[in-house]
């Protein structure tokens, strides 16, 4: 009886985290790679939240855009991923969580689109795809070079 009665109070409990941990594993994968278009973008940072808008009145989730050029060069795509997945790879433990981006990445292919959000002053980044949202810390890294392509299209960057 005692055994009948820990069954059906263990089910439930059992049965919700078999569910908590399948849907875990369908968030976007935080890995960048093969991704035939990608578009980086320098995004404000202040201007989060509806009716707060670029003069070209662009956003990219729900932040300005002060420009973005779209990365045509697979070799350049290749060293945004790379230095994107390398920054997650060696990633610490953050605790800050200001989480105020400047910067975003499009990768889409065959259908798929992932929106990389990122923070380079509290080392954080959110990816949102099909399946929903992940997160994760990351490295400072890739800033050096994302502000490089971003200068070198003369897009202006959000002040730090």
């Amino acid at each position: 009886m005692r055994f009948r009665r820990a069954i059906l109070i263990s089910l439930p409990i059992i049965l919700l985290l078999i569910f908590w941990l399948t849907a875990v594993g369908r968030k976007p994968s935080l890995e960048l790679t093969g991704f035939e278009e990608m578009t980086l973008y320098s995004i404000d940072p202040s201007s989060v939240g509806p009716g707060e808008k670029s003069k070209e009145g662009e956003m990219f989730r729900n932040y300005s855009v002060l420009g973005k050029f779209d990365v045509a060069a697979a070799d350049k795509r290749t060293e945004i991923a790379k230095a994107l997945n390398k920054a997650v790879a060696e990633r610490g433990d953050s605790r800050l969580k200001c989480f105020e981006p400047r910067h975003g990445i499009r990768a889409t292919d065959k259908g798929e689109t992932r929106d990389f959000l990122i923070c380079f002053e509290c080392l954080n980044m959110e990816v949102f795809g099909r399946s929903g949202v992940s997160g994760s810390n990351i490295t400072e890294g890739p800033k050096g070079l994302l502000n490089k392509l971003l200068m070198e299209a003369q897009i202006k960057l959000a002040p730090e």
